[in-house]
């Protein structure tokens, strides 16, 4: 699913309209476990993406 758009920022309730009938804390602990694994990036409180994030420097 991140990798769809991957530089897209997730919030977790976006991720978890798409598994369907999932709590959210299930879905905070198993965001949490992908991104410790390195399968996923938290780059922040409730933000997630399937790439490191880096700032576009402004021209």
């Amino acid at each position: 699913l991140l990798e769809e758009d991957p530089t897209r920022l997730w919030r977790p309730r976006d991720i978890a309209s798409h598994f369907g009938d999932i709590t959210m804390e299930t879905m905070y602990r198993q965001l949490s476990t992908w991104a410790e694994t390195g399968l996923i990036h938290k780059l922040g409180p409730g933000l997630y993406a399937a790439t490191a994030w880096t700032p576009t420097p402004l021209a």
